[in-house]
């Protein structure tokens, strides 16, 4: 997954398939690093339920914790300022 440019628009279907593809990610390293969900739960320092949340892609989990999850496996987000279309 490595160079993997995901694209979220301000549009809620593009915004959830977004935090999907992050979720997969996530998962990806999590069972790559052959981590049972509780065990990576526990070196995050968040519950089961988030982990399985974030893995899932829903929008109801706090932006922190889906940060957590990303930074503990290594996974680097670059943001860019979109160009207005207006």
């Amino acid at each position: 997954m490595k160079g993997k440019q995901i694209v979220i628009a301000d549009k809620p279907n593009h915004i959830q398939a977004g935090l999907v593809e992050l979720g997969q990610m996530v998962r990806h390293c999590r069972t790559k690093n052959r981590l049972k969900i509780k065990d990576a739960a526990d070196l995050l320092g968040m519950s089961v339920t988030t982990l399985i949340r974030i893995e899932k892609g829903d929008q109801g989990v706090s932006s922190g914790n889906l940060f957590k999850a990303l930074q503990g496996f290594g996974i680097r987000l670059d943001i860019h300022e979109s160009e207005s279309t207006s």
